[in-house]
């Protein structure tokens, strides 16, 4: 999201446009491989990590895989969006 904590933090998302089984998907950018040294496999456990052992104006440090190399960024984490907005 423009603006927002990860953004800020340099975050980058993906940027090209591929077709797998005709759904339309954005690959490329970081890829989000630990937080705070905690291995991180999945979205189920980034999210499950940021619900347990964080709240919103904590700084955190998120190591990325960018163009084969790591790369560790500080954020600082925003509220979590509503549901709907996820």
């Amino acid at each position: 999201v423009s603006g927002g904590p990860a953004d800020r933090a340099g975050l980058r998302g993906g940027s090209r446009i591929t077709y797998v089984a005709g759904q339309r998907i954005i690959v490329g950018g970081d890829i989000i491989v630990a937080i705070n040294g905690k291995k991180i496999t999945g979205l189920d456990d980034l999210s499950s990590y940021l619900e347990e052992y964080t709240k919103p104006g904590q700084r955190v440090m998120i190591t990325v895989v960018r163009e084969n190399q790591l790369i560790t960024l500080e954020v600082e984490l925003g509220a979590r969006p509503p549901l709907g907005q996820r």
